[in-house]
């Protein structure tokens, strides 16, 4: 049940309540309109089909950038470790990553919180390594420098796809498109039945219809953003960013 929770949000509930209010007065003041629905059909068809894509193409860079950012700091990681450094400069790194690993989950989870803390992340790596270039020769800072780099990188674009999202217009027009067919819809369908039916029916056969679309318009929402969103395309950051080789390390 809770996979689906996610379609039944505010817009979902607005929506029944139009099919039951249009459904209504159409019946009791007897409304019958001829609406050809084909050019609402594709105003709603395809920018919903266009916004999709492009928050699912978001999610899945997104992914693959979380994967590499792990990836680059398990790297550097057991990279410093084998370099045999004092244990002071290790622990110092070592609680550098954790920090900066929590501080990022802490960012993409939270709704407002500001980027700018994030976005100095590996300035942090490079005051740890800067303050023991002294032990390092240089090829090795330099190999280094090129783990931040990445590191850098995969950040702003996680940073980016937090920020920006699709059009807001596209998807307000696909939103009121959605609403002003279930306004008009029973009408239309007393225009080619008569009034002969009962209420339960003209709300059942807007509400389905009204339901399916905005629940598409919920999908497409939650993938929006898949870091805070609470259905079952939420990106699972505590998998993609768990640091267990540390604790592994510690331990050995």
């Amino acid at each position: 049940m809770k996979k689906i929770a996610f379609l039944f949000t505010a817009q979902t509930w607005i929506v029944l309540a139009v099919s039951l209010l249009s459904a209504y007065i159409s019946l009791t003041l007897q409304l019958n309109l001829y609406v050809d629905f084909l050019i609402l059909g594709l105003i709603i068809a395809f920018p919903l089909n266009l916004t999709i894509k492009l928050a699912f193409k978001r999610r899945e860079q997104a992914i693959k950038e979380l994967t590499e950012l792990k990836a680059t700091l398990k790297a550097c990681f057991f990279f410093v470790e084998n370099l045999q450094l004092p244990s002071s400069a290790t622990i110092q790194f070592t609680e550098t990553l954790r920090n900066s690993v929590a501080k990022t989950e802490d960012y993409l989870t939270s709704k407002n919180s500001s980027s700018l803390e994030v976005e100095k992340l590996p300035e942090t790596f490079l005051r740890v390594f800067s303050g023991n270039k002294d032990l390092m020769k240089e090829k090795i800072y330099s190999r280094l420098l090129s783990y931040v780099q990445k590191i850098d990188e995969s950040i702003l674009f996680l940073v980016s796809v937090k920020k920006h999202h699709t059009p807001y217009g596209v998807r307000l027009i696909v939103l009121l498109a959605i609403y002003i067919f279930t306004v008009f819809y029973p009408a239309s369908l007393l225009h080619k039945t008569g009034f002969d039916n009962p209420l339960w029916y003209v709300f059942v056969m807007t509400a389905f219809k009204g339901f399916i679309l905005i629940s598409l318009f919920n999908i497409q929402v939650g993938l929006e953003d898949s870091f805070t969103s609470s259905g079952p395309d939420k990106i699972k950051l505590k998998e993609l960013l768990n640091v267990d080789f540390l604790q592994k390390s510690e331990q050995t």
